[in-house]
């Protein structure tokens, strides 16, 4: 995303250099929308950071609003100007954000977050309120890198579009782009949709290069879109690299957690290079939903929107495309992909995978399948049924370089990968091998998550771990930093063959944007933790949630605080035990094992060790069951524990 966020930056800089007067606010107007009010036709309202406590109306105005990330890429811009929609004039009239007035994509909305939106009642039905962001009504918009979130509309019969909803947006064209819309909810008593994006158009819509995470819908009758909503009218809609995380839709009928297209039939969208994970459903349709006849809607030379030129790398002839459907659910039928109505769906190059329903977990419905890897297998031209092999350390559940997805998909060179541009004949990361389409999210011509993750923001120059006396001191250094909000740090403890799990235990926090190298340092205390090894890594995060490990940090015989025997694991035991103590300081150690009368049957260590913790796998497959003593004898310290032999 922050590559997107650096073109924007430049784009409109320059495109902002000349005619346009710029609106401050709180400088010139106290409120956004009072610069509104005053601005014209190719003006800049410039916000400053804060919190402003409104609801606004572009006015049918070709505007920019803008935070000052317009101006400097640093997204804590986007973070702290907040646009709280939660106390509106009027209680049906919560939309945070509206366009109503014939907007287009000249009226462009950037840099801001959008929270606290209740939704608009709509005129014609008062059972209906819609909206919770940000409305689109008969309208375009240019909406980009905003964080879009926690926008609530409930107690209502009727409940549409949590975060943003476009109806009936004529012919003007919509463009929601490197956005993170999360956390927003629709809950109707009878019937809702969309809890991040509902789009309904008879213009050129693209969805492309947002973050729609945790959104939730509810409705006892119908709920459809957990995240992304389509419907109905015949314009022209692109939903393309878009991570489409953790949506949920509860209610009685119909699904789609992650997408549910709906009643698009005469022009139906294109849904390309995505990654739908995590989603779920408690009916039909886990990940994605359809519900409309697509068989041979598309074909080459489909008449597409002067935005999107014949000879583009969108794949019109099929449906779904090199899209990434992994670990959704449902509780009826396809966890990954449902088909309703006896429809026939087309699914090229994808990956559907870890899918999970009580029947046809992975696909339902009259599909067509080709070059793609399902789970479970599937009929038809160039199918695989092998595990993907995700990087697990990556955000993105991107490919390794060994996975049997890479060089898989559709040999035919009108869908090759995004070639380097800096090694020709090679394709760009995360695409491997060669130029031939890998399956999943990252192969195709229209991929764009080489330019989506951006590398680590945070150059990490070194990372040390150090044990001093129930202590852990662990210091890194950075060289660079961009929108740095901070880092996690995370431990395992390692114990004998217990390998432990990863526990977040601070959070130390970042610069931000800097060229200055930053020195960092926490202190673990360790006094109360048995362990033969622990080990650190660090969970870098920037201000929109995008995250890195560092590489991970080991510390051997952490030194304890003091004098230790612990007692032995298991116990009681048969044959074999582990006996560990820890030390301090160097000194001279003598272990032992005596039985219950005193008499000496075995000894591990005489002689001197440095500070740290030790263990010993004591085997007393010769001796009889019983009660035995084991010994912990130094120059200034000596104790002794008992231990269950029970044969």
């Amino acid at each position: 995303m922050k590559q997107f966020l650096v073109l924007l930056f430049v784009f409109l800089s320059v495109s902002f250099l000349h005619s346009q007067v710029t609106i401050n606010v709180p400088g010139d107007y106290s409120t956004i929308q009072a610069a509104i009010n005053a601005a014209k036709n190719g003006d800049l309202v410039l916000v400053a950071d804060g919190t402003y406590l409104e609801n606004i109306n572009f006015m049918g105005k070709a505007i920019t609003v803008a935070s000052h990330f317009i101006n400097d890429p640093d997204t804590s811009h986007i973070t702290n100007t907040i646009i709280d929609g939660s106390n509106p004039a009027h209680p049906d009239s919560g939309t945070v954000v509206m366009f109503k007035s014939g907007e287009d994509t000249n009226s462009v909305l950037c840099g801001f977050t959008i929270t606290g939106g209740t939704g608009t009642m709509a005129p014609s039905n008062p059972l209906l309120r819609a909206g919770g962001g940000i409305v689109l009504y008969q309208s375009g918009a240019k909406i980009m890198n905003n964080i879009i979130e926690y926008n609530i509309i409930d107690n209502i019969p009727w409940a549409y579009g949590g975060g943003i909803i476009s109806d009936l947006a004529s012919n003007s064209d919509i463009i929601i782009k490197d956005n993170v819309i999360q956390n927003n909810v629709c809950n109707g008593d009878d019937y809702a949709c969309a809890g991040g994006i509902k789009i309904s158009t008879y213009g050129y819509a693209l969805i492309s290069n947002n973050k729609i995470i945790g959104n939730s819908i509810s409705a006892s009758i119908i709920a459809t879109g957990g995240g992304i909503k389509c419907w109905g009218p015949i314009g022209e809609i692109y939903i393309v690299s878009n991570y489409i995380k953790g949506n949920t839709v509860q209610t009685n009928y119909y699904g789609g957690g992650g997408i549910n297209i709906s009643e698009c039939n005469t022009n139906p969208p294109i849904i390309e290079n995505n990654i739908i994970v995590d989603n779920f459903s408690s009916k039909y349709g886990g990940g994605v939903l359809i519900d409309l006849n697509l068989d041979n809607l598309f074909k080459p030379g489909l008449n597409r929107h002067q935005s999107i030129p014949e000879n583009s790398d969108f794949l019109g002839e099929q449906f779904l495309v090199n899209n990434t459907i992994y670990n959704n659910s449902a509780t009826s039928y396809g966890g990954g992909f449902y088909a309703a109505n006896n429809m026939t769906a087309n699914i090229m190059n994808c990956i559907l995978w870890g899918n999970t329903a009580p029947s046809n977990p992975q696909i339902f419905g009259t599909v067509n399948v080709s070059y793609s890897d399902i789970e479970g297998g599937w009929t038809g031209t160039g199918n695989i049924d092998e595990h993907p092999l995700f990087d697990m350390s990556s955000e993105f559940y991107h490919l390794i370089s060994n996975s049997p997805c890479v060089d898989s998909g559709n040999p035919g060179s009108q869908y090759n990968d995004v070639e380097d541009p800096n090694n020709l004949g090679n394709p760009l990361y995360p695409a491997h091998g060669t130029l031939r389409n890998d399956m999943g999210h990252v192969g195709g011509p229209a991929s764009l998550w080489g330019y989506w993750e951006w590398p680590v923001p945070v150059e990490l120059t070194s990372f040390t771990a150090t044990s001093q006396l129930g202590k852990v001191i662990l210091n890194w250094a950075t060289a660079t930093e961009i929108n740095n909000l901070g880092f996690e740090i995370e431990r395992k403890i390692l114990l004998n063959q217990n390998q432990g799990e990863w526990v977040r235990i601070a959070f130390l926090e970042g610069n931000g944007t800097t060229t200055e190298p930053k020195e960092y340092s926490y202190v673990d205390d360790i006094s109360t933790i048995q362990a033969t090894t622990l080990v650190y890594r660090l969970k870098q995060m920037d201000f929109l949630g995008t995250y890195e490990y560092s590489d991970e940090v080991f510390v051997e015989n952490p030194s304890p605080v003091d004098y230790v025997l612990y007692q032995n694991y298991p116990n009681p035991f048969n044959p074999t035990t582990t006996i560990t103590f820890g030390i301090p300081v160097k000194t001279h150690v003598v272990l032992k094992v005596f039985n219950a009368v005193g008499e000496e049957v075995a000894q591990f260590y005489n002689g001197e060790k440095e500070a740290g913790r030790y263990t010993f796998e004591f085997n007393a497959a010769e001796l009889p069951s019983g009660i035995y003593l084991y010994q912990l004898k130094t120059t200034e310290y000596n104790t002794i524990k008992k231990m269950i032999l029970m044969k």
